[in-house]
């Protein structure tokens, strides 16, 4: 609003835009204010990179945990080696609010089809079946070449419309980006749904599972269901009293010691069932 107030006639008449008032508030103020805000923006970036490379971490952590390598240098190794694509991207110097557009397009296509993974009953009168993993990642797929078909539309030929070359700057700028913003995951919903009956139809109760599970995916819960191939049930009196020991073992040692612990516990368990 100051922007605006400074010079209404420039951003009425398009010659500056509103999404780069902030730039045109600091542009005439010292290097040192510079500074400052670059000081600001560094560490906001750094603490949303912070934040994705701790979630990276914590999941590496626990499937390398279960696999039975040593977590802490593989969930260390593997955060790092992600970030390899990353710094060279950095370094081709792509516009930031291209990149901006990239992701949120790229995320239109999944927004759907992951949050409906939280619907876990059938809905009016199953009409609306809870997504199975094959009706999700078709989902995705369809809002792929949903993007794909709008970029044909306005004149952009394959993977070059999730760059956004069709004249609007922003997502509310140019209305036919705007359109794929909104078609997209809508599309992407939809066909979940879709591809999720066709996948309940074919496969029945199969369908429900995971369609790969490796052997470390498969854990031992201590509400009394075990192991997710054999549906076996293990007493809860004796999952609960050897949890109850690997926690007062585990007083004093840190977190991860915790995690490990209890991971050892949980396959001792599942030599038992076997057995």
């Amino acid at each position: 609003m100051i922007a605006y107030a400074n010079d209404p006639v420039a951003y009425d008449s398009g010659e500056k835009f509103t999404f780069l008032a902030f730039f045109d508030l600091l542009l005439p103020l010292s290097n040192s204010w510079h500074i400052v805000v670059l000081i600001f923006v560094t560490a906001l970036a750094a603490s949303s990179l912070d934040s994705l490379q701790n979630g990276l971490n914590s999941i590496f952590y626990r499937d390398a945990l279960r696999a039975g390598f040593n977590a802490h240098t593989t969930a260390s190794v593997l955060v790092l080696l992600m970030n390899v694509p990353a710094i060279w991207l950095a370094s081709l110097k792509y516009q930031v609010l291209d990149l901006f557009l990239v992701a949120d397009l790229v995320c239109a296509t999944a927004v759907l089809p992951c949050f409906l993974g939280l619907q876990e009953t059938d809905k009016l009168w199953g009409m609306l079946p809870a997504p199975t993993e094959l009706g999700a990642v078709f989902g995705i797929i369809s809002g792929i070449i949903c993007v794909l078909i709008n970029g044909s539309i306005n004149g952009a030929h394959g993977f070059q419309y999730f760059w956004l070359r069709n004249d609007g700057i922003c997502s509310l700028c140019g209305s036919a980006t705007m359109i794929s913003f909104i078609v997209t995951p809508l599309v992407a919903g939809i066909m979940t749904y879709v591809f999720s009956h066709l996948d309940l139809c074919l496969r029945k109760e199969r369908a429900r599972h995971p369609f790969i599970q490796l052997d470390f995916d498969r854990d031992v819960i201590s509400d009394g269901i075990v192991n997710s191939d054999d549906d076996n049930v293990v007493d809860e009196g004796k999952v609960a009293g050897n949890l109850s020991t690997t926690t007062e073992r585990a007083e004093g040692n840190n977190a991860s010691d915790v995690i490990e612990m209890k991971h050892k516990n949980k396959s001792i368990i599942k030599k038992e069932l076997s057995v």
